[in-house]
């Protein structure tokens, strides 16, 4: 078990009071609807609920997310099986983007 605090790092408390907001409102959705966002191999970006450690499911859900997006791949990139690292984003909870 562990945490750990980030003190001094300039963020105004509004955006982080909205961050924590936001936050709280995607975990509290159902299970099909953080799922509509789902991670996978292809696409490492968005919510994932399965990571284990040490063989044993971690008691976690993560969204993973990158503050700034590459300019869009060209779609062959995605069939030729490269990595793709976009943002996936709940459509219906705008504050969270």
């Amino acid at each position: 078990w562990g945490f750990f605090v980030v003190v001094g790092h300039g963020v105004p408390a509004e955006t982080v009071a909205r961050a924590t907001e936001a936050q709280r409102a995607f975990f509290a959705l159902p299970p099909e609807r953080k799922a509509a966002v789902r991670r996978s191999e292809a696409e490492p970006l968005g919510y994932y609920e399965s990571e284990h450690t040490k063989n044993v499911r971690d008691w976690k859900e993560v969204f993973d997310l990158v503050a700034r997006e590459p300019p869009a791949p060209p779609p062959a990139a995605v069939a030729d099986g490269e990595v793709v690292y976009a943002n996936k984003w709940p459509e219906d909870l705008p504050g969270f983007r």
